[in-house]
């Protein structure tokens, strides 16, 4: 895999502190996610067409890695280590914008009456002392507040959010049992990946306006514990059908044996290593060019190349009938490899306005990498012993079974039957129709089999 220098030294780092347990594209994952939040706060954008207007960086990592690999200490040793600069450079922001717009007003109530004055003052300090500081992350985000935050962005032209959502598989529970205020959140998600955070986000306020271009790039992490159940599994499958895919970088670690520990000294050499990396990242920051990056002509023929490549894939399964949820993220995978393509430009060449061929090359290579996850995604299962009885379903030649024909193939003990099989039948059946396309009804003691026609393109499955 070609892997862009700054962020392979990103790794290097990483990996060392982390006892080298995490693969490589599940820490490039939260690298790239980080690295264009940096970018995109230091005012980034490119053209796609070089009369066209400016777009904004954004990018959604997913990882789903197993319990007890420390998801959070990779992003926090990364805000630690790699681009602590960027809190001071906000605080900057904010403290400089506080200070003209607090000039401004002066000058304003200057030209009022003494009695007005000091009302005018008083609200004027108000404002000031109300003022909302721009987090450089956000963990616990509402609709409501992310909209603030785009606001004060909106309103000083500078800043970018950062969306952080530590354990995916618990905000899924808790919408799928009624969380209204995750559920609203979790749908902006796509909405607000293009920069737009439009006047509906809040409600019943008519003083708010749409605003637009607002970089946005979120790290969402978590194990697949909570995505086993039915319910959670669906709304997995329902977020990845309606489009958050095709805005996300998604990656599953498969579950593997914990390395031994690194020897300190070894980490305490990363940790000096580090410093130095985040000066050139540092500086990186301080050369982004303040017009826009432009594609260069051998860059556009590769994305071209590339949605060709994508769209003779996609095709294959419409000659099929059969159009997965990985066909359609691939189909449309091009444009957040441009974007992922134009952040690795930067960080090769701030100084060059022409984004290279090579630039995107890299970003396909990390797509085509990870891209094998919704694989892993669709076979990952929570119960050997319902694979076990599915198998026995789809295999046998009965079409209606008896449930003692099920108890006595011994799936599972005799007292612990009832229960489990009230557990994951709702998995079961859900697995049938969707990969096997058998419809498995209960009717009193008697499941009752039906073949189903073959999926088409109104099925779409992980």
């Amino acid at each position: 895999m070609k892997t862009n220098k700054i962020v392979k030294r990103c790794c290097k780092f990483l990996n060392t502190m982390m006892d080298g347990n995490w693969s490589e594209p599940a820490l490039i994952n939260v690298v790239n996610a980080k690295l264009t939040y940096m970018l995109s706060l230091g005012g980034a954008k490119f053209r796609q067409y070089t009369n066209g207007n400016d777009i904004i960086l954004s990018y959604y990592g997913i990882n789903f890695l197993p319990s007890g690999w420390g998801k959070d200490r990779v992003p926090n040793l990364i805000n630690q280590n790699l681009i602590n600069f960027t809190q001071d450079y906000m605080e900057k922001v904010i403290k400089d914008y506080k200070e003209e717009y607090e000039q401004q007003e002066e000058f304003k109530i200057r030209q009022l009456d003494k009695k007005q004055q000091k009302q005018a003052e008083f609200e004027l300090q108000q404002k000031i002392n109300n003022f909302r500081y721009l987090n450089t992350e956000i963990h616990d985000a509402t609709v409501l507040g992310l909209y603030a935050d785009a606001e004060i962005i909106s309103r000083i032209g500078k800043g970018s959010l950062f969306l952080r959502i530590e354990e995916l598989g618990d905000y899924i529970d808790g919408i799928t049992t009624g969380n209204k205020q995750k559920k609203e959140l979790f749908e902006k998600l796509k909405e607000i990946s293009d920069g737009r955070f439009t006047a509906t986000t809040i409600s019943g306020d008519n003083k708010r306006k749409t605003l637009n271009n607002i970089p946005v790039s979120a790290l969402l992490y978590s194990d697949f514990e909570n995505f086993k159940t039915t319910r959670n599994r669906e709304y997995l499958n329902k977020m990845l059908r309606t489009g958050i895919s095709r805005r996300s970088f998604i990656f599953m670690e498969e579950i593997k044996p914990v390395n031994q520990a690194i020897p300190s000294f070894e980490k305490q050499r990363a940790l000096t290593e580090a410093q130095q990396l985040s000066e050139e990242i540092r500086n990186i920051f301080n050369n982004i060019q303040p017009n826009a990056y432009l594609m260069s002509e051998e860059a556009h023929a590769r994305i071209d190349r590339y949605k060709n490549e994508c769209i003779d894939k996609y095709n294959e399964e419409v000659a099929q009938k059969n159009i997965t949820i990985q066909g359609l993220d691939i189909k449309e995978s091009w444009w957040k490899i441009l974007k992922l393509g134009v952040v690795y430009h930067i960080l090769n060449e701030p100084h060059n306005i022409l984004i290279r061929e090579s630039d995107i090359e890299e970003a396909i290579d990390f797509y085509k990498n990870i891209c094998g996850s919704f694989k892993i995604l669709k076979d990952t299962h929570a119960d050997s012993a319902a694979e076990k009885m599915i198998k026995y379903i789809i295999e046998t030649d009965k079409n209606t079974l008896k449930m003692g024909d099920l108890r006595s193939r011994k799936f599972v003990g005799d007292v612990q039957f009832k229960k489990w099989f009230d557990e994951i039948i709702e998995d079961v059946q859900e697995k049938l129709r969707t990969e096997h396309s058998i419809e498995l009804t209960i009717e009193g003691k008697r499941l009752i089999k039906k073949q189903l026609p073959k999926k088409g393109v109104d099925n779409l499955e992980l």
